[in-house]
């Protein structure tokens, strides 16, 4: 799959082509982000730019009315002659004409999931039926030749749709229903982004030995290039037995979520300092700013073995609970604090006049 040089305008797609991705995951920093419009945005890009898509969720979006706030929520409207990923019954439930491309053998409560070729007036339809890392990754293979971008739409809760391995880049969209002021929008997106953007270990050894862990799903401890100690992966639960000590220049791999009680545990348990930790990607990490500084006052460098590439943030001003801030304000605080943290993200407005 690859994104032929069909654009020049200053836009998501354009994005999508300098950074060479054929696959990339939308996701909402919270429900009622703006995710789906900059989802249906880019979609309409690419029909502009002649792409050839293929659009799937990962758990359920597009119904017609929000099962929260039980409000209007955007559909997604899926082009002619697209490809695009549902359950059987979701399928049924449009009305939109279209044909099976290919039966994917996976079941759901809603049917089988099947990947589908919409007809020549396309419409709108919901998707669901793929809540698993690895149904995605299986669909992936099953896509016909022809598909020049997949699509995959998420949602924060649900962030496996950006593990490395499976989609090449991440638009993280965010927005007035995360915070009351422009201040706390922006410092709530900046937490998120400080945790999905967090790099590789620079250690080219060291990060070959992670991998040979993390290949048997495995965490583990590593001294002096050599693995000392392993550990099945248990949420919650110490890997690294009481007999081995943390000592200065060590490195922890962890194959499951790195969590603020593992932090805490690092610090306060085992007075670790100057050490590493390797997890498997940034969607696996969620240690909180104060946990975080902790981490760097006692010199542990946090790292990831798959780093994600976060190509754009989107921005709403809309809150669907009666609240806006200015869409200008809000983009450029958001750019000005990604300047200050040394992060170059475009940061849009997709509703915009500017955007549009």
């Amino acid at each position: 799959m690859g994104i032929p040089e069909k654009m020049n305008q200053n836009n998501l797609l354009k994005l999508i082509h300098e950074n060479s991705i054929s696959c990339l995951a939308i996701i909402g920093l919270a429900k009622n982000a703006g995710k789906t419009v900059a989802l249906n945005t880019l979609i309409r890009e690419a029909v502009k730019a002649d792409v050839k898509l293929a659009i799937v969720s990962y758990g359920r979006d597009g119904e017609d009315i929000d099962v929260i706030t039980l409000k209007e929520k955007p559909l997604i409207f899926i082009p002619p002659n697209t490809y695009f990923i549902t359950a059987e019954k979701l399928y049924e439930k449009s009305g939109i004409q279209g044909s099976i491309i290919k039966d994917t053998e996976l079941d759901t409560l809603l049917g089988k999931i099947n990947i589908y070729k919409s007809g020549a007036a396309g419409g709108n339809v919901e998707l669901a039926g793929v809540n698993r890392g690895s149904r995605m990754k299986q669909i992936k293979e099953l896509l016909p030749e022809d598909t020049e971008l997949f699509l995959i739409d998420g949602a924060l809760d649900r962030r496996s749709s950006a593990i490395p391995s499976l989609s090449h880049g991440m638009v993280l969209a965010t927005g007035a229903v995360v915070g009351n002021t422009v201040d706390l929008i922006v410092q709530r997106t900046m937490d998120e982004v400080e945790r999905i953007t967090l790099p590789s270990c620079f250690n080219g050894k060291i990060l070959l030995t992670a991998g040979i862990i993390l290949a048997n799903n495995q965490s583990g401890l590593i001294r002096n290039g050599e693995i000392i100690s392993l550990s099945e992966n248990t949420f919650g639960k110490s890997i690294v037995p009481s007999r081995y000590q943390i000592e200065s220049g060590d490195t922890l791999v962890y194959s499951g979520a790195f969590t603020d009680s593992a932090a805490e545990e690092l610090v306060y348990n085992y007075k670790a300092l100057d050490c590493t930790i390797i997890v498997r990607d940034g969607t696996r990490v969620f240690v909180g700013r104060r946990n975080r500084n902790i981490l760097r006052k006692n010199k542990i460098t946090l790292c990831v073995f798959e780093p994600i590439k976060l190509i754009a943030i989107t921005a709403n001003p809309y809150s669907p609970y009666d609240f806006r801030v200015g869409s200008d304000l809000l983009v450029e605080a958001l750019k000005e604090s990604l300047k200050a943290a040394g992060i170059k993200i475009p940061v849009f407005d997709v509703l915009s006049k500017e955007y549009l």
